[in-house]
């Protein structure tokens, strides 16, 4: 199994008390099924994580940023209800949501690499796929690109699967570098921080396939025997992905099909 840096977490979700017609209370979720999903939170450090929410009111912002004692789940009529986090005895955390459709956010913290905002910046997804109890959603720079659209599953097939123990880790790694030095180039050029990640995943999805790295890098990787031969095949990575200063910066939205 690959080694990731990996960390999961649970919310879990109280039912909200309303009126009925009759005055009595009832719960607004009970017609709905509590659907237990996982999160798993591949190559970005576990020190920089502030919160983990699901954006019912789509405003890209978690309500909270006590991430560790809270995360919240805001509903459609916008009750926000909280819990706090537990910690199951595998180490692992569980989302337990009745609306597995809702956008989830990663609100990160990385004041000593990222110089603007208080160095807080947050990755995008869309929600779970289906209603399938305990179904895994990967939270990673590359399943942002894929996500957002401008990175299919077929393109990201093969860096997914490298492998390679640490030839993973180190792709991962050289992905989350480039994002926060990229948001660090787009901030001089004073894109505000929801601006600059949109540009950012949308360049470095383009620079992944440009450059070929999706195609050539696992091959690469697969005739390595040692780990200085994956070094050398992963160095790519650290001026590919580079936003320069003289790059067009084009906002529209490229569509992958």
């Amino acid at each position: 199994m690959v080694k990731r840096v990996i960390i999961s977490f649970l919310i879990i979700i109280g039912i909200v008390i309303g009126l009925d017609g009759c005055g009595k209370k009832k719960s607004s979720n009970e017609a709905k099924e509590l659907l237990t999903k996982i999160l798993q939170i591949v190559g970005i450090p576990q020190d920089i994580i502030l919160n983990v929410c699901q954006d019912g009111n789509k405003n890209g912002v978690c309500e909270s940023v006590e991430f560790q004692s809270k995360l919240i789940i805001t509903l459609d009529k916008g009750e926000i209800v909280w819990e706090k986090v537990k910690e199951s005895e595998e180490g692992r955390y569980f989302l337990e949501t009745y609306d597995h459709t809702l956008p989830i956010l990663l609100e990160l913290q990385d004041a000593y690499r990222v110089d603007f905002n208080d160095g807080k910046f947050t990755l995008l997804f869309d929600g779970f796929e289906t209603k399938e109890q305990k179904e895994v959603k990967e939270l990673s720079v590359l399943q942002s690109m894929i996500d957002s659209k401008y990175l299919n599953k077929n393109d990201a097939k093969g860096i997914r699967n490298l492998g390679n123990d640490y030839a993973q880790d180190k792709f991962y790694e050289y992905l989350f570098q480039s994002l926060e030095n990229n948001l660090n180039n787009l901030g001089i050029k004073g894109f505000a921080p929801h601006e600059a990640m949109v540009i950012n995943i949308e360049k470095m999805a383009n620079k992944l396939i440009e450059n070929n790295i999706t195609t050539d890098l696992p091959k690469q990787v697969q005739e390595c025997t040692d780990n200085e031969c994956i070094d050398k095949a992963l160095n790519v990575l650290e001026t590919a992905l580079v936003i320069d200063d003289n790059e067009e910066i084009n906002n529209e939205r490229r569509e992958v099909k």
